[in-house]
C-alpha cells in the first residue's frame, strides 16, 4: 500500500519519522521584527527567540499557500493522509483544504485523501 502523511510544522514530529519516506513536513512561516523564518529544518529556536526578545512587535505566522499542499498531492502515488493545525489555530487546515479541491479540479487521481485537523499539535501524543 502506498501512502503519504502530510504534516504542517506545528507537528512535532519526531527524527525518525522525519527521516520516513512517507511523512513530508510543510512548513509554516514565522516573521518577528520584520524578518520571514521558515519553520524547517534549518530553524534555529535560539535565533529565533533572540529576535523575539529584541522586537517591538509580537511575531506573527503564515500558514503553508494551497499551491505548496497541492505540490505534495501531486507527488503522491497513493493514499495521503494530511495533519494539520486546527482550523482555530491556523489558517493551514484551510489551505489544505483549498489545495485538495484545486487537485480534483485539475483532475488528479489520489485514492484516498484524509484531512485531519489537529488540536494536540505533539506528535509524542498521536504517534507511538
Amino acid at each position: 500500500m502506498s501512502y503519504k502523511i502530510v504534516v504542517d510544522s506545528g507537528c512535532d514530529l519526531p527524527q525518525r519519522l522525519r527521516e520516513d519516506e512517507h511523512f513530508v513536513v510543510v512548513p509554516l512561516t514565522l516573521s518577528v521584527g520584520g524578518v520571514d523564518i521558515v519553520d524547517d529544518d534549518s530553524f534555529n529556536q535560539k535565533d529565533f527567540l533572540k529576535r523575539v526578545s529584541e522586537s517591538k512587535e509580537c511575531p506573527k505566522s503564515a500558514c503553508p499557500s494551497p499551491e505548496r499542499y497541492l505540490s505534495e498531492y501531486e507527488s503522491a502515488a497513493g493514499d495521503v493522509y494530511v495533519i494539520t493545525l486546527s482550523g482555530r489555530l491556523s489558517g493551514s487546515y484551510n489551505s489544505a483544504l483549498v489545495a485538495a479541491d484545486m487537485y480534483e479540479e485539475d483532475g488528479g487521481a489520489i485514492m484516498y485523501m484524509y484531512l485531519i485537523p489537529c488540536r494536540d499539535v505533539a506528535a509524542k501524543r498521536l504517534l507511538p
